[in-house]
């Protein structure tokens, strides 16, 4: 009987050394969350060169980077006449992206789509336009993080829509989750 019990201990210190190690090699999920700013020029059809600024949440999991993101483009913009004054024009984005990212040590490089509404807006001496159209989202983004929580990124972005497509870069900040777990 003793030695029954000697193996049966024997066999549960095994299992619970064999079950630690087991959960040691098991990958950690890799999941990240970050906030990005990002201020820059965009270039809209019909309009010209516009100030353009966003910002947009990201959430990177083993299945790809899921983002919202609200950008903004806009400019006061002298009329050719100066008895008729100034007018305004810009674009309000607000759009749910999926897309995928390949990294290698602290460079990251991901691509995006999804789609999105764009309000656009013109006033000036001649009245006020407003125009609301959905548009397909893209951005492509080459970010530098750290083991931190703030990273830069360069961000290439457009938005193709029946009303005024339009692209541009810009200098992005990120805060948040940033290091890989």
């Amino acid at each position: 009987m003793s030695h029954l019990r000697f193996c049966f201990v024997v066999v549960l210190l095994l299992l619970s050394h064999i079950s630690s190690l087991a959960q040691e090699t098991l990958p950690k999920p890799r999941q990240r969350l970050w906030a990005t700013l990002g201020v820059g020029t965009t270039t809209t059809h019909g309009w010209g060169r516009n100030l353009a600024g966003m910002l947009s949440g990201t959430f990177d999991s083993r299945h790809g980077l899921f983002a919202m993101r609200w950008l903004g483009t806009g400019k006061f913009a002298a009329e050719n006449y100066p008895f008729i004054g100034t007018g305004t024009m810009g674009a309000t984005e607000i759009s749910g992206l999926y897309g995928i990212r390949a990294r290698h040590k602290a460079l990251t490089l991901s691509a995006l789509a999804g789609l999105g509404v764009v309000w656009f807006q013109r006033s000036g001496s001649y009245g006020e336009e407003a125009t609301t159209v959905l548009g397909l989202p893209l951005e492509v983004q080459l970010s530098v993080t750290s083991e931190g929580p703030v990273g830069v990124a360069v961000s290439l972005f457009g938005n193709v829509n029946s009303r005024a497509p339009y692209a541009g870069f810009m200098f992005c900040i990120l805060i948040g989750s940033l290091k890989w777990s």
